[in-house]
């Protein structure tokens, strides 16, 4: 077995999980707009912020992934000057994040993007809750919590990294 298979496999099922997600998005979202008809109801308040917000920030993930890849995986056009190419013997993913976030724009970029993560975590976990059944009270402000926590949880955790790198905590 190549050793990169387990690496590869992961790869595509990521790709394959995330065009499935995109087009089950893109489907919910164009029978959501059938359904409406032309007397839409306006809600308002945080709920409605969220759900304008979810393809926007669906978008800009996806805008996010691509250039994610093609900066610390391929190397392509938007890579650091300290970029290496994994090799078949050893990989170079740690010192290419490091070299990556030394570059401010980039660790700005990363770490704003986790906000957007967060955000479209949140409402996306209360969203999933809500289609499989949860339609109680309780039930629906206990999983908004806890998507929430989790949503805190990836923003933190993940907006963290750049921010360690630019202040020479992780080198």
């Amino acid at each position: 077995m190549p050793k990169q298979s387990v690496l590869l496999a992961m790869r595509a099922v990521l790709g394959a999980a995330l065009l499935m997600h995109v087009g089950c998005a893109a489907i919910i979202w164009r029978r959501g707009r059938q359904a409406r008809g032309t007397h839409r109801v306006k809600i308002r308040g945080p709920r409605a912020w969220g759900a304008r917000l979810m393809p926007v920030t669906g978008i800009l993930i996806l805008c996010f992934i691509a250039l994610h890849v093609l900066d610390l995986t391929l190397g392509w056009g938007v890579q650091s000057s300290g970029f290496s190419q994994a090799t078949a013997d050893e990989s170079f993913a740690y010192q290419n994040l490091v070299a990556s976030f030394q570059r401010p724009q980039m660790a700005i970029f990363y770490s704003a993007l986790m906000a957007v993560l967060a955000i479209h975590v949140a409402k996306g976990f209360t969203t999933v809750a809500s289609d499989l059944g949860a339609m109680g009270h309780r039930w629906r402000a206990t999983l908004a919590v806890i998507g929430g926590l989790l949503a805190v949880a990836i923003l933190i955790g993940n907006g963290a990294i750049p921010v360690l790198v630019l202040t020479g905590v992780i080198s």
